[in-house]
């Protein structure tokens, strides 16, 4: 089912044909279910997250809040997702993504929350339905309208119009702001510099002990958290994109004995290709991203916005770049001299593992802190809470 979705979303993207058809065939689905609704709306809330693969990151920061609060007690609280058995068995009320039932749920919910789209190319969003666009993160890479392959596809080109309706989209700094607010196309009244509500939990003090003991860390070992962005150039002709690993284990184990790595493959990855041993945790299921952050001492990453996250933390932070001038050609970068922007920009295998082995950590707190000020900036704590403030004040 999934190698058939992956060839679905492929073919929409990639064939004008098939994306005129899906167009015209949502249009006719929405507007007999608006018809069907009177254009009611009821006490629900729709969250959807990574296009319904998960329930995390921002949405699910909103969700917990939203359950302790009074305000909501009377709110259905439902998730858009792919895999509806394994959430629903774990106690959330979900609807399966792109059934009837998901466009007819949307079509009546009072808010619509969303980390990464809710729509599917459609025109369901009523006058009455508050949306919030957390998005999932600072985009370094080129995103959107911005991207190649999104600019030869209709399609793509639409689903990024749906955030140019949010009522609110999140950002940090000018940074950000310049950049989401042109991809969005969204008016100036919708953008928010309320930062991330899932970076709410890293300004918090976590359990490592408990979080190395679920891993299954030894006591004795540092941690490298590895998180690279995933490759379209690597993406598959039936729509599947599998990852291996760019670094050589055994030297790593031979050059940095004191140390693990706990792998996270990006959302849009469907295999890794290395296999788990003393050295290499896959941990890209574990739920708590933030937790992995929290208990790992230093991070490798590329060009993902999990660099900027990061930084809230002030730990040590390596931008392995191998594929950086091929990467810069294919997906675009929005900073130029993004190699000097970065804490330590790092081309070469080798120089990674020396970098490691040789870490200053007082100095790095120093160029995480600056880079910090840089893309975070100060006064973005409890994002959550100043979501949950300006969604109550638009719904009582």
């Amino acid at each position: 089912m999934l190698a058939f979705r992956r060839l679905v979303t492929k073919l929409l993207k990639e064939t004008k044909f098939f994306s005129r058809l899906y167009v015209l065939y949502s249009w006719c689905l929405i507007s007999i279910l608006k018809i069907i609704s009177l254009g009611k709306t009821k006490k629900t809330i729709m969250f959807v997250s990574y296009g319904g693969k998960q329930v995390s990151d921002s949405p699910k920061r909103i969700f917990d809040l939203m359950q302790l609060d009074p305000f909501f007690k009377d709110y259905r609280l439902v998730w858009g997702v792919l895999d509806t058995d394994k959430y629903s068995e774990m106690g959330y009320d979900v609807v399966k993504m792109d059934s009837i039932n998901y466009f007819r749920t949307c079509i009546s919910a009072r808010v619509w929350i969303t980390n990464s789209g809710i729509k599917r190319y459609t025109n369901m969003k009523g006058n009455r339905t508050f949306f919030v666009n957390t998005w999932h993160g600072i985009p370094m890479k080129k995103i959107g309208k911005d991207e190649v392959s999104v600019k030869k596809s209709p399609l793509f080109q639409k689903k990024w119009e749906e955030f140019a309706t949010a009522d609110v989209n999140l950002y940090y700094t000018d940074y950000d702001y310049k950049i989401l607010k042109h991809v969005f196309n969204a008016n100036a009244e919708s953008m928010k510099r309320m930062g991330l509500p899932r970076n709410d939990s890293l300004y918090e003090k976590a359990n490592t002990d408990k979080i190395r003991q679920q891993l299954g860390i030894p006591s004795d070992k540092k941690v490298i958290l590895y998180a690279p962005t995933v490759r379209g150039n690597q993406t598959e002709s039936n729509g599947s994109n599998d990852f291996r690993v760019p670094i050589h284990l055994e030297k790593w184990a031979k050059e940095l004995p004191n140390y693990v790595i706990l792998f996270r493959a990006h959302y849009f990855v469907n295999k890794v290709l290395e296999d788990q041993n003393k050295l290499f945790y896959d941990v890209t299921d574990y739920p708590s991203l933030n937790e992995l952050m929290q208990v790992s001492d230093l991070l490798v990453t590329d060009y993902s916005s999990l660099i900027y996250d990061y930084s809230i933390l002030q730990k040590p932070i390596f931008c392995y770049a191998y594929d950086f001038d091929a990467y810069k050609a294919y997906q675009g970068l929005y900073e130029d001299d993004v190699d000097k922007k970065v804490p330590n920009f790092i081309q070469t295998e080798a120089d990674l593992i020396d970098a490691i082995k040789n870490v200053d950590v007082k100095s790095e707190k120093r160029k995480t802190h600056s880079f910090y000020m840089r893309y975070i900036g100060e006064n973005t704590r409890d994002s959550g809470k100043r979501v949950l403030a300006t969604i109550k004040e638009a719904i009582q």
